[in-house]
């Protein structure tokens, strides 16, 4: 079993995305101009890579006319994809102890499309954890920031989630 401190890491990983998963469905529902309920009911069954998608094309329909924070946005959402594969290695893998301190990160591969099947393996220390877990959060309060311009933009119009 890792240590408290590891096991800590890894559970922010986990919470520190579950919070950017929210913000990019709350930038969704401002960057369609409304929040409802059904909105939400749409949005639950999508995968990560789903709502990247969504949040992309929102960001391409609503920012092409300011190229400026297009190219951004765009920036951000390139970083999307890369921090869920990150993500998904270290709360999809079996963890243990390893007598140098770092813990040992173990994960069956599921639909591997070419080559002999290959577990991987690898010993992680607790700075790369944190590194994972440091751009987490960097993705969601750049997602945050852009709910909270939205929104402001959305009161001085009277429209957006406040006020469906």
């Amino acid at each position: 079993m890792p240590t408290d401190e590891q096991l800590k890491v890894i559970g922010e990983i986990t919470v520190d995305f579950s919070h950017l998963e929210n913000v990019i469905r709350l930038a969704i529902s401002y960057l369609c101009g409304f929040e409802s309920d059904k909105l939400y009911i749409l949005l639950a069954p999508l995968s990560f890579r789903n709502l990247v998608s969504v949040f992309s094309n929102l960001v391409e329909e609503n920012y092409s006319e300011d190229t400026s924070k297009l190219a951004d946005l765009r920036g951000l959402v390139k970083n999307l994809g890369p921090i869920e594969e990150k993500r998904d290695a270290v709360t999809h893998s079996a963890w243990v102890r390893l007598a140098t301190g770092k813990a040992f990160r173990f994960k069956i591969p599921r639909g591997q499309k070419k080559g002999r099947f290959q577990p991987v393996g690898e010993a992680v220390d607790i700075e790369a954890l944190r590194a994972v877990d440091d751009r987490i959060q960097q993705l969601g309060l750049r997602v945050a920031a852009l709910v909270a311009e939205l929104s402001e933009a959305a009161e001085k119009k009277g429209k957006g989630p406040s006020s469906a």
